[in-house]
């Protein structure tokens, strides 16, 4: 379904860069009320809707042959479902159970539950970079709904970043590097390839303005900065603001294909000398100067740097 919505995109050069996973049409048959829930196994009628749900899934694949470039390869399609079919089957031996109930029970025994979200903000599907953005909301708020918990639970909020900016898929990227053989530098040293598609990721100096627009959207007030080690650059820059026609920005735009122009202060790189320490009397002046430099920067928000991560082990971090 995803590559075939895809094709069709692309007839009219629109195309988002999905990675085929399947995420935005099982979003859209859940808002569409004819999806199928896990826990629809442990009743008798899901093989009846599982049956019609894949017969529309047909005639739309089947609609978008005729009307796009899209090879549709009916034999894979069954070996898909195949395999999907003997998963169900071992899904069914796990405990399906009502996880709100089950969250609920845990916190008022006051245990702590951790939640992991898997996307940034600003691929959120109401505030990030639209149409260039995944299926779901993807801020903290979201965590409550998908987990069926108050908001009130929530004590902190992590935000995760790069000391750098990465980007894959479509959409424009404000804060991209300009040389690529410096962009082709941090891909290699920090081996940015997509987990999903295996894509080379955009790389970028890390973007102040868009960080406080996701500072404010999540709630975040603890930070978490890693690859702290990667500055393969003798020179980095950072971007503080976005112009449009020359016009500085106050807030962040609907539309970032309309921005013009960034707003950059330089400061000088450190290059692999902080590979994997984890002590902060060990890092060089350069990366203390730029994580003040942050840190200053966000001095008005309610947030704090608490981790650098210097490093693809455990161990690789500082207590900042």
């Amino acid at each position: 379904m995803d590559q075939a919505e895809e094709a069709y995109r692309s007839k009219g050069g629109n195309k988002i860069g999905t990675t085929s996973r399947g995420i935005g049409p099982a979003y859209s048959d859940s808002r569409s009320r004819k999806g199928l829930l896990v826990g629809d196994l442990n009743f008798t009628d899901f093989e009846q809707k599982e049956k019609e749900l894949t017969e529309l899934h047909m005639d739309i694949l089947n609609m978008y042959k005729n009307e796009c470039d899209f090879d549709m390869d009916e034999d894979k399609i069954k070996e898909a479902r195949e395999k999907w079919l003997l998963t169900l089957e071992e899904l069914k031996k796990l405990n399906i159970c009502d996880l709100s109930f089950l969250i609920q029970k845990r916190l008022s025994e006051g245990k702590n539950i951790l939640a992991e979200g898997a996307q940034a903000v600003m691929l959120d599907i109401d505030f990030g970079d639209y149409p260039n953005v995944t299926s779901s909301n993807t801020l903290p708020a979201n965590v409550c709904l998908g987990l069926g918990v108050p908001h009130t639970m929530i004590r902190n909020v992590y935000g995760v970043i790069k000391a750098y900016t990465t980007k894959v898929g479509g959409g424009t990227f404000p804060s991209r590097i300009s040389d690529l053989a410096v962009e082709k530098l941090f891909q290699d040293a920090g081996h940015e390839f997509g987990a999903t598609t295996g894509r080379p990721r955009m790389c970028g100096w890390l973007d102040l303005f868009a960080l406080r627009y996701a500072i404010g959207l999540s709630g975040a007030n603890k930070i978490f900065i890693n690859k702290a080690d990667i500055c393969p650059a003798e020179n980095i820059e950072v971007v503080t603001g976005y112009e449009i026609n020359g016009k500085i920005l106050e807030e962040f735009p609907l539309r970032l294909n309309e921005v013009t122009g960034v707003k950059t202060e330089k400061l000088a790189g450190w290059g692999e000398a902080n590979f994997g320490i984890n002590d902060k009397e060990k890092a060089t002046p350069e990366l203390v100067t730029y994580l003040n430099y942050i840190k200053d920067k966000l001095s008005d928000l309610d947030v704090e740097i608490i981790s650098v991560g210097t490093g693809p082990d455990r161990e690789n971090s500082i207590n900042w």
